[in-house]
């Protein structure tokens, strides 16, 4: 996308559609590692405490900064990450859905 022209109507469209892509999927998936991450951190605390509040509100924020970090890491080569991991889970769920479909 960085070597097509950034003056051609379509591009700017496509781009702007993958910034709101970003925009509604990022939630979706770091609430997903959220919940994994706290059920293995605060299974033995109890229920509404400051305490838990606070820790997974610290949690949280170390998964987001994790996130930031790898993704600066990994800038120049972001790309290909993305592509790698959305070959690998984008064939199991191509082969999984009609399937389960058809079952």
């Amino acid at each position: 996308m960085n070597m097509m022209p950034n003056k051609n109507i379509i591009i700017v469209i496509t781009k702007f559609i993958f910034i709101i892509n970003l925009v509604f999927s990022y939630p979706i998936v770091i609430y997903t590692t959220n919940v994994i991450v706290e059920k293995h951190l605060f299974k033995s605390f109890k229920k509404k405490t400051k305490c838990r509040k606070w820790l997974k509100n610290l949690s949280r924020s170390a998964v987001l900064g994790s996130a930031i970090i790898v993704s600066i890491y990994f800038a120049d080569t972001l790309d290909k990450v993305l592509a790698l991991t959305g070959t690998i889970f984008g064939t199991g769920v191509v082969m999984t859905i009609p399937t389960l479909c058809h079952y």
